[in-house]
């Protein structure tokens, strides 16, 4: 059974699996990368339940947490 958490921003709501570790996180920026229930990736917020973004893409993903916060993967 997997462990999921529903994280929200103004537009969209998306389920979070939350089993595992994160496949990258911005330790300064408190943001992290991890799968969702529906093949997707989410960019979150490391507390709380706040969505930043949804892609399609690991790497596009993992890109996108750090240059959010002024840094390269």
């Amino acid at each position: 059974m997997q462990i999921t958490k529903t994280y929200r921003n103004k537009r969209t709501a998306v389920s979070v699996i939350m089993d595992g570790e994160c496949l990258g996180v911005h330790a300064k920026g408190k943001t992290c990368v991890r799968h969702t229930t529906d093949g997707r990736f989410a960019v979150i917020a490391a507390r709380g339940d706040r969505l930043i973004a949804v892609l399609a893409d690991e790497l596009h993903a993992r890109r996108y947490n750090f240059a959010i916060h002024g840094d390269a993967l």
